[in-house]
């Protein structure tokens, strides 16, 4: 949506016409409608503050208290309204439940053709995801970033009076914020797999069945769903360029995402915390930390190996109408043993997960 207002290249190359005077004020070249976000508001008041100007910042900092006031009657508006009555409701809705009301999806009454453990474990990982009103939450706003992030790629992407390095910059940028997403979506619900099972966890480890095999079970359906998602934004991301710079791109994409996926799910179980039960809580402890320091070093490293390859190709498609694939190659191999190395480690790691005392 941003990209469809504004061209940050046109703005750019509005501003650099003061050079070197570049640390004027700009706030005039936006639009009037980006001026009514909040956002606007806090750069505008900063730059002011900045320049020690604070009667010209005094307007944006009172619309900022002002809206934050409003947001903030709102918001106990709405709880005092909704909020506090369903906090006594909760209490007899969960003496009212029946076994039917609990088990209208995926019911526990119903075979499949899994396996008894297969299918046990599926929906039991069915049931405690949706009985969680954060999961869902989290859900719902992680799927309107996806939204919105497909929305823009077609703008971002409209770069033809763009130098060589500026697409390379641009492209790879988008290619990353894919990565990220990636990373936070394994980090919020991968990271806390093994932590939800909690005190019963010593009933899997005591079971006459494999616990490395139940943890993978309970691994696979976020794995297929977040490698789905990344590889339809990765497609989304490359529609319009070369078929095989796509197949090459989703290649890496896939790699990347399962290396990140078992990253996450291997430090969440080494890092288990069986004592909490909320998965925010859990995704936001010092292990989270550490898991996703680790992702932003694979993301710097990702940029390292492929910003030379993708320059390169898009430079050889200006000068010959084609892509040229060979240094790309070389580089998805290097992403590829590097992601063949993280499965690895991440299986150590799981192994000694399962063989440490409960």
């Amino acid at each position: 949506m941003f990209f469809d207002i504004i061209s940050p290249v046109d703005l750019v190359d509005k501003v650099m016409q003061y050079y070197p005077n570049v640390d004027l004020y700009f706030g005039n070249y936006l639009p009037e409608s980006l001026k009514f976000f909040p956002n606007h508001w806090l750069s505008n008041s900063l730059y002011w503050v900045s320049r020690d100007n604070y009667t010209a910042a005094l307007s944006s900092f009172y619309l900022q208290i002002v809206t934050s006031l409003v947001l903030f009657g709102v918001a106990v508006f709405l709880g005092m309204k909704w909020y506090h009555k369903t906090w006594f409701y909760d209490f007899r809705l969960r003496k009212a439940n029946t076994k039917n009301d609990l088990d209208r999806v995926l019911s526990f009454k119903s075979n499949s053709k899994f396996t008894a453990t297969v299918e046990s474990v599926i929906k039991r990982e069915f049931h405690n995801f949706f009985r969680e009103p954060t999961q869902i939450f989290h859900s719902i706003v992680l799927l309107i970033m996806i939204f919105l992030f497909l929305s823009s790629v077609p703008s971002a992407l409209n770069w033809k009076a763009l130098t060589i390095f500026l697409k390379t910059v641009i492209y790879l940028s988008i290619i990353i914020f894919n990565t990220f997403l990636v990373a936070t979506l394994a980090l919020r619900f991968v990271f806390p797999l093994v932590s939800l099972e909690g005190k019963v966890f010593w009933k899997i480890k005591s079971a006459p069945i494999s616990t490395l095999n139940i943890l993978r079970m309970k691994l696979l359906p976020y794995f297929f769903i977040i490698s789905f998602i990344a590889l339809i934004l990765n497609i989304v991301i490359n529609l319009r360029l070369d078929f095989m710079l796509l197949l090459i791109t989703s290649v890496i994409t896939l790699f990347v995402a399962a290396a990140l996926i078992l990253l996450n799910f291997s430090i969440g179980g080494l890092f288990a915390n069986f004592n909490e039960k909320n998965p925010i809580r859990i995704a936001s402890s010092q292990g989270a930390s550490l898991s996703f320091l680790i992702s932003l070093f694979l993301m710097v490293g990702l940029i390292i190996v492929l910003f030379s390859p993708v320059q390169q190709s898009f430079n050889y498609y200006f000068e010959y109408g084609k892509y040229y694939y060979e240094s790309l190659y070389y580089a998805t191999g290097i992403i590829i043993l590097v992601s063949f190395v993280i499965f690895f480690i991440s299986h150590k790691i799981m192994l000694r997960v399962v063989e440490k005392d409960f």
